[in-house]
């Protein structure tokens, strides 16, 4: 028979859990970008520990989010089932220990379900174990969820001015999202041990990210993107000061205790003028490499094999907005015949080169700023360089003493990607400028009140560019008011497009919602 315990030793716990929860606490407010003793210290230390539930604290529970069940749908498709893998005797204890937990945490359950998928043991970070599901032939018979993820360029368009920024982190967020009772057999994985199923969505489905996405969104659609940026279970609460953050912070807390939400202490970062966040490091200056990341590039070794190219241009390609010339630098990487198929590796001294350039200037990568959008911000200057097979676009701001660098973007094979054709002696740079000079104004057109452009161009003019497309979008180079080009000294093909007014816009979205330019890979410039 247990025995229930004294109430001295029950308070005693208590206090004890207390003590230790208000420790955790205190190192939190301490590792802020704030004084200590001032205002703002008092003010965070007051909004954290009037909500010490919305923290997964070691030896609390985990809960459940109500707003939200995952639901599969795998259509009439029969069960499948594999059988478990070996697992290596040194790991045997580990695994077992993460069943128990998970079992403990109501996370699994015992299962008698006809599905089966394998495990697997994958690496996290610090070096842990996690231990994932090969859903891998359940994904193939899934219906798709089309709920899409954010931009990141989207993302960071809405920080422009921001000066203080706060990053939080849910624990364990998948595992908030219940799945659907009739849905739960199909989750189940089997180990040496035996089967079990999921009682909440687990890593590795295929719908899960859009799942959680959806999640997300709901909870805090209020405040997004205004108060707060939303990626998975990343989220960035910024300001333009402190005030301003302290109010967006606890606006953002109190939506995620709502829904049921739990944060990571350990990876809860408040009020700092500089955070990390989706491997980009973020201040009120602009937007810069994650140094960790830098080095890892600096450090890569010449590829031996297709995969260990893949790996390479894949963490490439993630940071190349910070690269001009991006897709001509890696263009004898990414378009070699045994990258698409199966043939033999071989690296070749153009190979080399590009590899070698493209890490030089991912290591060098500038800093790129925020669009600035006040009333009396400079001017916006849109370099472009176009050649036979390519075209690239640099779109800066003008500053006081200089010229800042807001975005980068390249596109190559442009006659293939546009569905174009160029009348013989046009040069391919002007039709393509005018093709996104076209795509631009339809964008800023379709606003209720756009300014108009004046076009002072008369070369491009005299040039009576000859262009036919596949769609049906209307010519609208006469809506230009207040543009005019630039030849750049000694190339013909390129222009400088300097656009004036632009901040003066009465509409603020025009810069920072969404906004396809039109051209596959080409990254947006307004």
């Amino acid at each position: 028979m247990s025995r229930t315990p004294p109430e001295t030793d029950f308070s005693l716990y208590v206090t004890t859990a207390r003590s230790e929860v208000n420790g955790q606490i205190g190192q939190m407010i301490q590792s802020s970008g704030a004084p200590n003793n001032s205002r703002s210290v008092q003010c965070l230390g007051s909004i954290i520990k009037s909500r010490p539930h919305l923290f997964a604290w070691e030896g609390t529970t985990l809960g459940r989010t109500s707003i939200l069940k995952d639901g599969i749908n795998s259509g009439d498709t029969p069960p499948t089932k594999i059988l478990p893998r070996r697992i290596a005797a040194h790991l045997q204890d580990e695994v077992r220990k993460m069943i128990d937990d998970m079992l403990q945490k109501n996370v699994i359950r015992p299962s008698k379900s006809p599905w089966a998928a394998p495990i697997v043991l994958v690496k996290k970070k610090g070096g842990e174990l996690r231990l994932c599901v090969d859903y891998r032939m359940f994904n193939g018979v899934t219906k798709k969820d089309a709920f899409p993820l954010p931009r990141i360029d989207d993302l960071f368009d809405a920080l422009d001015g921001a000066t203080y920024f706060s990053t939080l982190d849910l624990a364990s967020g998948y595992w908030k999202v219940k799945v659907k009772e009739n849905d739960r057999a199909k989750m189940a994985f089997i180990v040496p041990s035996g089967p079990y199923e999921f009682e909440v969505m687990p890593f590795g489905l295929s719908n899960a990210p859009a799942t959680f996405q959806r999640l997300m969104q709901k909870a805090l659609h209020d405040l997004i993107p205004r108060t707060c940026l939303v990626y998975l279970d990343d989220v960035i609460v910024h300001g333009r000061s402190e005030r301003e953050h302290m109010r967006n912070l606890k606006f953002v807390l109190e939506s995620l205790a709502e829904v049921g939400l739990k944060l990571e202490p350990s990876k809860c970062h408040f009020l700092l003028k500089e955070v990390t966040f989706l491997g980009h490091v973020i201040s009120g200056a602009g937007i810069h490499m994650d140094p960790r990341k830098t080095e890892q590039i600096r450090s890569w070794p010449t590829p031996k094999d297709s995969n260990e190219l893949r790996g390479f241009l894949g963490l490439a390609s993630y940071y190349r907005l910070f690269i001009t010339d991006f897709a001509r630098i890696s263009t004898p990487l990414t378009y070699l015949p045994w990258l698409q198929n199966s043939q033999e590796f071989t690296w070749t001294e153009e190979c080399d080169h590009g590899f070698k350039s493209l890490r030089e200037d991912l290591c060098t990568a500038p800093l790129l700023a925020f669009l600035d959008l006040s009333p009396k911000a400079g001017e916006f200057v849109l370099d472009t360089n176009a050649s036979d097979s390519a075209i690239g676009v640099v779109l800066s701001q003008r500053g006081q003493d200089e010229e800042n660098v807001t975005e980068i973007g390249m596109e190559v094979e442009v006659p293939n990607v546009l569905d174009i054709e160029v009348a013989p002696g046009t040069v391919l740079g002007e039709v393509c400028l005018k093709e996104i000079i076209e795509t631009s104004l339809e964008y800023l057109t379709s606003v209720d009140n756009p300014r108009k452009w004046n076009n002072e161009n008369r070369k491009l003019q005299a040039k009576q560019l000859s262009l036919t497309t596949s769609s049906n979008k209307p010519s609208l180079l006469k809506e230009v008011s207040t543009c005019y080009f630039m030849p750049s000294v000694g190339c013909d093909a390129e222009y400088r497009v300097i656009y004036h007014e632009v901040a003066q816009l009465s509409h603020h979205e025009i810069f920072t919602s969404h906004f396809e330019l039109g051209l596959p890979g080409l990254l947006r410039f307004i």
